[in-house]
């Protein structure tokens, strides 16, 4: 059975969507591994290629001395390039 047009165009979007909730699981689970930092998924926002994660000032010192190693865990994992932690 074919999708019509709109069908196919839902989709598209709807499997987009979904990766994005797959990205942002991995992206939980990178940081949790590489920074031993729980976070949440909330807490997460992917702007163009930085990595913008909303946390308590020790969380985030936490983060910036590991950023280097979440980016190129990230890089490893994910087919989407983030280049900077914030």
């Amino acid at each position: 059975m074919e999708l019509s047009g709109i069908a196919k165009y839902l989709a598209i979007y709807r499997e987009r969507l979904l990766s994005a909730d797959d990205e942002r699981k991995l992206v939980v689970a990178v940081v949790r591994d590489v920074a031993g930092v729980e976070i949440v998924e909330a807490d997460i926002a992917i702007k163009q290629t930085v990595l913008h994660i909303k946390a308590d000032s020790v969380t985030r010192h936490r983060l910036f001395v590991c950023r280097e190693r979440i980016v190129k865990e990230l890089a490893s994992r994910t087919k989407q390039k983030i280049t900077e932690v914030r």
